[in-house]
C-alpha cells in the first residue's frame, strides 16, 4: 500500500495506491500551480483508466480546488460523499468563500444522479488489498457539537482507516475535537480498530481545533503524525511533537522525527510493509 500526501498549501489531497492496483484520492485540493488529478493521470494511471473511487470529506473549498479538472474522462468509478442539501448545505454555503460555494455546488452537480457504482465485491478486501473503513456523524450530531457553521461542516467529515496487514494509516478530514470524541463513543468499532494506528494524517489541518486527547488515547500513540499545512502557517498543534502523544520515527540522519508537514517536507510518501512496518519518503517540488 502506498499513501501519498501531497503538497497543496492549506489544502488536503492524498492519494492511495492499494497492492492489488486500486487507486483512491481523498479529497481535491490543489495548488495554483499543480494538480494533483493531472499529476495521477500523467504518472498511474494507463490512458483510458480512471480512478476507481474519490473520497470527498467535506465540502470546503480547499477541498475541492481540483474539482474542475473532474472531467468526463476523470469520472472515479464511485464516489463517497455526503448530499450537500438541508442544514449541511447551509453550513457549507455559510463557512465557504464564494468561490468555495462555487466548487461545492459544482462538485454536488457533478455527482447529482451519479450512476458510478461498483459491488461490495469490487470494493472488498480481496479486491484492494487492505481493510477499507470510514466512519462519519450524521449531521444532526454535528450540528449538536459545534457552535459555528464552519465547526459543523468539519465535523461532518468522513475519517477513513486503511490497513494493509497490520500497517494502519488513519485520515480524518477536518474532524474537530468534539466531534472526535463523539464518533469514538459512537462507533465502538471505529474505537477498536484505530487501536495501534502507525501513521495519523493529523484532524484539521493540525491545528488544535482538532487535536484529540481521546482519539490518541484510543490509538495508543502514532509511530507519526503528518499534517497537510500552508507555507506560513504555524498553528500545528505542539502536542503533535511531543514523545508523550507520538512514539517518533527515527530519520537517516539518527534523529527522532514525529510530525512531518507539507509544509515543510513538501509531498510525504508512505510506503506500508505490513505487519506495522512502513517507509516515509519526502519530495519538495
Amino acid at each position: 500500500m502506498v499513501v501519498k500526501v501531497f503538497d497543496v498549501a492549506h489544502g488536503s489531497a492524498s492519494f492511495l495506491i492499494s497492492p492489488t492496483g486500486k487507486f483512491e484520492l481523498v479529497d481535491l485540493g490543489a495548488r495554483a500551480d499543480w494538480s494533483p488529478l493531472d499529476h495521477i493521470y500523467r504518472n498511474y494511471i494507463p490512458c483510458g483508466g480512471r480512478l476507481d473511487r474519490i473520497v470527498l470529506t467535506h465540502h470546503h473549498g480547499d477541498h475541492l480546488d481540483d474539482v474542475y479538472k473532474l472531467t468526463t474522462d476523470r469520472m472515479p468509478r464511485v464516489v463517497l460523499r455526503r448530499s450537500l442539501v438541508g442544514r449541511y448545505e447551509q453550513a457549507c454555503r455559510e463557512s465557504n468563500s464564494t468561490e468555495g460555494q462555487q466548487k461545492a455546488r459544482h462538485f454536488d452537480q457533478l455527482f447529482a444522479g451519479y450512476t458510478g457504482s461498483v459491488s461490495d465485491v469490487d470494493m472488498g478486501s480481496l479486491a484492494w488489498g487492505i481493510g477499507n473503513h470510514n466512519w462519519s456523524l450524521s449531521v444532526e450530531q454535528a450540528d449538536a457539537v459545534t457552535s459555528s457553521w464552519g465547526g459543523m461542516a468539519n465535523c461532518c467529515s468522513f475519517v477513513d482507516l486503511y490497513d494493509h496487514s497490520g500497517t494502519k494509516m488513519l485520515l480524518c478530514g477536518d474532524m474537530e475535537t468534539d466531534g472526535m470524541v463523539l464518533l469514538l463513543n459512537t462507533y465502538s468499532d471505529f474505537r477498536s480498530m484505530v487501536r495501534g494506528v502507525n501513521i495519523l494524517l493529523a484532524p484539521h489541518h493540525g491545528h488544535s481545533s482538532g487535536f484529540s486527547t481521546d482519539l490518541m488515547n484510543a490509538i495508543g500513540k502514532p509511530d507519526i503524525v503528518i499534517a497537510s499545512i500552508m507555507s506560513g502557517d504555524e498553528h500545528v498543534d505542539s502536542r503533535y511533537s511531543s514523545s508523550d502523544w507520538v512514539k517518533g520515527v527515527r530519520w537517516s540522519d539518527g534523529s527522532v522525527r514525529r510530525l512531518l508537514t507539507t509544509r515543510n517536507y513538501g509531498a510525504i510518501t508512505v510506503t506500508s510493509r505490513g505487519n506495522g512496518g512502513f517507509q516515509v519518503t519526502t519530495n519538495q517540488r
